[in-house]
């Protein structure tokens, strides 16, 4: 827990967009791969994500983290290059061993592509667009049981917008929860009656959260939230 809470700490000044809940929470994820498939992140920046993934990788079997980001920074960061304070942030952590950096667009590096994705985390250009074009060229590679989080999912139209469409509408998701701006679901072949209805009552349960983090609540991480966790893991976090 110490190491964790240093970990916070370190990765913080580099990286604000990720909460401490949705840090810990991607390691969890990673953690629990089981090396069925490689993890794959859409979108590195300066690294905090990606560390906290190598990290829980680290922590259980070691499957390798594949970090695909060009490093010109979305469009709202203006002209970036980021890739070497990425690769700086990744050595300082020492998590280059399980760390495969690829210095492309989402489109390109899945050029050639033919392994299998056991955690998907999406958190590229986050228009409508580009998010859906990160999910139509990616989830296929997702293997059945394998997790799909996509960052900024509630106040961000694009995520938003193909989360609602592409995971609470489908038939090949459940377990779906999130924790801060992150949503995320299980990977099945095709869900139950009863496992769609529980996807359609926490789409509702997150737009009430949505529209209070809109008015600037402050708002707790209620019960509900943990319901695609414990799905996942067994247990609630």
């Amino acid at each position: 827990m110490a190491d964790l809470k240093k970990l916070e700490k370190d990765t913080k000044k580099f990286a604000e967009f990720l909460s401490d809940p949705e840090a810990r929470l991607l390691h969890d994820f990673a953690k629990n791969c089981t090396g069925k498939g490689i993890i794959v992140e859409i979108g590195s920046w300066k690294g905090r994500s990606t560390i906290w993934l190598a990290k829980g990788s680290k922590s259980g079997n070691k499957v390798q983290v594949v970090a695909i980001d060009p490093h010109t920074g979305s469009p709202e960061h203006g002209k970036v290059n980021t890739f070497k304070e990425f690769k700086s942030n990744i050595s300082s952590a020492r998590v280059n061993d399980v760390v495969t950096p690829v210095v492309k667009t989402s489109e390109d590096a899945i050029k050639g592509f033919k392994g299998k994705v056991e955690l998907l985390f999406i958190d590229g250009n986050h228009d409508y667009e580009f998010v859906k074009k990160d999910f139509e060229l990616w989830s296929p590679k997702l293997i059945e049981g394998g997790i799909i989080a996509f960052h900024d999912s509630h106040l961000w139209n694009g995520p938003k917008r193909v989360v609602r469409e592409s995971i609470f509408g489908s038939r090949q998701f459940r377990n779906i929860g999130f924790v801060d701006s992150i949503t995320f679901a299980e990977k099945v072949s095709e869900n139950s009656f009863g496992e769609r209805l529980e996807n359609r009552r926490v789409q509702v349960l997150e737009e009430l959260y949505t529209l209070g983090r809109k008015a600037s609540l402050s708002l707790p991480i209620p019960q509900f939230l943990k319901t695609g966790i414990k799905g996942i893991f067994g247990k609630a976090q």
